[in-house]
């Protein structure tokens, strides 16, 4: 029984949007670039990531989500350029390798959703989470579509929790 509330403990951000993620809405780079997330004020920063519906149909179609990083510019002013997040720096639930569909995770890849290795299947109605615990200040997911002209279509949406704020609540009631 709930007898506590992290309402107010809490800021939540849409890290992607929730669609289908295929080649028609992809844009012509293949490359969705989700949101700056700023974790200025806050100790932790996790990210949950949904799929519904996969339906990638040919072993060189792929669709990857990659946790990118970055400090702030020279001038205070937002993010500098951003690098892909070293696997050092991510916590997974469930882990890493049972993320991949085959897929090396490399370069910031913490989800790939593929036909190689596993059947798509299994990626259907799941949620993950990954914890950022790098030192940088701005973070984001970056959905990435890679293959043939089929690329085929999964459905995802992503979600930032940061967590453990300097100055709470963060959230006001109502």
């Amino acid at each position: 029984m709930a007898v506590r509330e992290d309402f107010s403990n809490f800021k939540y951000y849409q890290a992607l949007p929730p669609q289908v993620y295929d080649q028609g809405t992809m844009p012509v780079g293949g490359v969705i670039e989700g949101p700056d997330i700023d974790t200025q004020g806050y100790e932790s920063v996790t990210f949950c990531i949904e799929a519904g519906d996969c339906d990638v149909s040919l072993a060189t179609s792929l669709v990857v989500i990659r946790m990118q990083h970055t400090c702030a510019s020279a001038l205070g002013l937002g993010p500098s350029t951003y690098a892909d997040v070293s696997m050092d720096d991510v916590l997974a639930i469930p882990s890493c390798e049972d993320c991949s569909s085959g897929a090396a995770l490399t370069s910031g890849i913490i989800l790939a959703f593929s036909v190689s290795g596993t059947s798509v299947a299994d990626f259907e109605s799941q949620v993950w989470q990954f914890a950022y615990k790098g030192k940088e200040r701005y973070v984001r997911l970056v959905a990435e579509s890679h293959g043939t002209a089929d690329l085929g279509s999964t459905y995802i949406g992503a979600v930032a929790v940061l967590g453990r704020p300097a100055n709470w609540p963060v959230t006001e009631y109502a």
